[in-house]
């Protein structure tokens, strides 16, 4: 066996152990190669010098990710068959430049963290899990979304989708993102009909969705006597764009939007006694000035906001096809980003349901999707009962899981997460918590001595719990590297090793080029 195929086997065999999962023999192999590679190159001719070094370029990669268990399922080609020792320099040249692809993953295999009680590496592997719900709670600085970042980063990596709820703007990944700002490019209608069902659906259950939305979204509340007339303002609305609940037929039809609305409660009067139906006369006919201007004082910042007006909706199709950060901070106000949040997921509840249900032994290929909320506080906190079945995150933890959905929820408290919530999370990773009270509490989620939760020092260091290992384990959790900081890191670990083998095989190298 010449050289340069030597190489070839080397780093073949070095893919095998990758996929096998074994990092430290693919690493051995790699840097075998690599090393082989150093020694032709530094006795070739000019002409394949060139190509030779993108050869070792590739190898210690290759080797750096495998040392890291960093490697994300590089689709095996063969990148490096037998160079052709009569071969023109444009062929040889297509061999080492050839492409690897990457592929879609059989398995999600995430190595995340690495056990600081018995040094190995955890891996976060959904698909054997009970389900795809992953909680994470800490204070500030405990390294809540470093951890989201790493985790989304893999998915990223394995071309599932997903889509960031980003409250603060920090989840900053190479992805598409979508901001809700004053400007309108993308908006949401709360509006739209989620369920076209005859069983639920209509604009009936929807107005009651919506009064709910309203209550819990607006911090001043709404008497009864203002509850009413705000909800037949909103059966006029869909009455007036020809959408009947006696009519399924019609439910298909555009809906109104918030900008129709504000001037149905700016200007009823207008707009309802045009109507022929009496109904919505005798209703404006009872309600005094009073009430009116109260309504309307309490929904014109919501309804104002062009993000809820605009003509361009977001549309839900696009974001199953590939990774989507749903920017929330420009909303500036928590009622606003509520508001967001929660006819979004509503919205993809509903289009995960018309899919119908995910085939439970389908692996990876279940998940249909992953939703991220780095603060699930924006839908929880202070928001109505958290533990109501009925509420959009534990309907999302209780039943749409069912329809391909995977679910990773940060918050600084446990108390931000219902009961549903966490019976369902098959995943609790709990860092450094922010007091005492609460290191109290989750040291009875996780069923160990408070004092172990209280001596966690370091960003990223907490505990986990799964549904398959029940026992919590001590972990620290690797830091989310960016595409720019991985580029310096290789470049660093490439010149390190270059570096040290050189020095060793210097005096070797000096005798043979002589």
């Amino acid at each position: 066996m010449d050289q340069l195929d030597e190489i070839s086997y080397l780093s073949e065999k070095g893919y095998d152990f990758l996929e096998q999962g074994n990092f430290l023999a693919a690493k051995t192999y790699f840097m075998d190669a690599y090393t082989i590679v150093i020694k032709i190159n530094e006795l070739s001719d000019p002409d394949q010098r060139i190509k030779l070094e993108e050869v070792a370029n590739s190898l210690i990669t290759l080797a750096q990710e495998a040392h890291t268990l960093n490697f994300r399922e590089v689709k095996k080609t063969h990148l490096f068959p037998p160079l052709k020792s009569n071969g023109s320099e444009a062929e040889n040249s297509a061999i080492i430049k050839q492409k690897r692809g990457r592929k879609r993953g059989i398995a999600l295999n995430v190595y995340f963290a690495k056990s600081l009680e018995t040094k190995k590496e955890l891996i976060w592997k959904p698909a054997d899990l009970m389900n795809g719900i992953v909680t994470i709670t800490g204070g500030s600085g405990s390294g809540k979304t470093q951890s989201i970042k790493l985790l989304v980063s893999e998915l990223i990596s394995n071309k599932i989708p997903c889509i960031v709820l980003d409250l603060h703007g920090d989840i900053d990944l190479p992805i598409d993102t979508i901001s809700l700002d004053y400007l309108g490019r993308q908006t949401l209608n709360p509006f739209e009909l989620t369920s076209k069902s005859e069983i639920d659906g209509g604009p009936i259950p929807h107005i009651n969705r919506l009064m709910t939305q309203f209550s819990y979204a607006i911090s001043d509340r709404f008497s009864a006597t203002q509850k009413s007339w705000l909800r037949s303002l909103l059966k006029f609305c869909y009455y007036s764009f020809g959408i009947n609940q006696n009519d399924p037929t019609t439910w298909n039809r555009k809906p109104p939007n918030f900008e129709y609305f504000l001037k149905l409660i700016k200007y009823p009067d207008e707009k309802i006694r045009i109507s022929e139906n009496q109904e919505y006369i005798r209703v404006l006919d009872s309600i005094t000035q009073s009430t009116r201007v109260a309504v309307e004082n309490r929904m014109i910042p919501i309804l104002e906001h062009p993000a809820f007006s605009g003509t361009n909706p977001v549309e839900l199709e696009k974001l199953f096809e590939k990774p989507h950060r749903i920017l929330l901070k420009p909303l500036n106000t928590i009622d606003l980003q509520f508001l967001a949040a929660d006819t979004l997921m509503r919205q993809i509840f509903a289009y995960l349901k018309s899919k119908g249900h995910v085939d439970v032994d389908a692996g990876e290929n279940k998940f249909r999707l992953f939703m991220i909320i780095d603060e699930v506080k924006i839908l929880t906190g202070y928001r109505g009962n958290i533990n109501d079945p009925y509420h959009i995150l534990n309907r999302f933890a209780t039943e749409a899981r069912k329809f391909g959905l995977g679910l990773i929820l940060a918050s600084q408290i446990l108390g931000h997460f219902g009961r549903d919530i966490r019976s369902n999370s098959a995943t609790k990773l709990i860092l450094k918590t922010m007091d005492l009270d609460e290191s109290k509490r989750c040291a009875r989620e996780l069923k160990i001595n408070i004092n172990k939760l209280n001596a966690i020092k370091n960003p990223g260091e907490g505990f986990i719990i799964t549904s398959k290992n029940k026992q919590a384990e001590h972990i620290q959790i690797y830091k989310y590297e960016t595409p720019k900081d991985r580029v310096i890191l290789e470049k660093e670990k490439k010149e390190d090793e270059l570096i040290k083998f050189v020095l060793s095989n210097k005096k070797s190298l000096i005798e043979k080029t002589n």
